[in-house]
């Protein structure tokens, strides 16, 4: 079972950018938008940590098609259970999955 059928945040913020917003063009992401990645992040809840984590997950499966007992985008393990990030290391359709889920997060 693919990440997308089994996890409906996931196939929804997917369908969203590659679906409704993707047109061929690049996909960009400005300073200002990694920033407000960066910074809603951080001020998450462990629930909701685990969500973006998830997030990340699925598409390093769905996408790029690695295997499961590969670390995703050189996360690096800072505590149990916690794990960092780097923006830049992240696709680009990725990051922009994930602004649209701190998006729908502040609403």
């Amino acid at each position: 079972m693919s990440c997308r059928a089994s996890f409906p945040l996931f196939q929804m913020l997917y369908d969203k950018i590659y679906v409704t917003e993707f047109t061929g063009e690049d996909i960009v992401i400005t300073p200002t938008e990694q920033a407000t990645i960066c910074s809603t992040i951080r001020g998450m809840d462990d629930y909701q940590h685990e969500l973006v984590y998830a997030i990340i997950r699925c598409y390093q499966l769905q996408v790029d098609g690695q295997s499961i007992f590969e670390a995703p985008y050189n996360v690096k393990k800072i505590r149990n259970h916690q794990f960092r990030f780097e923006l830049s290391n992240l696709p680009i359709h990725l990051q922009k999955i994930l602004l649209l889920f701190i998006d729908i997060h502040n609403k």
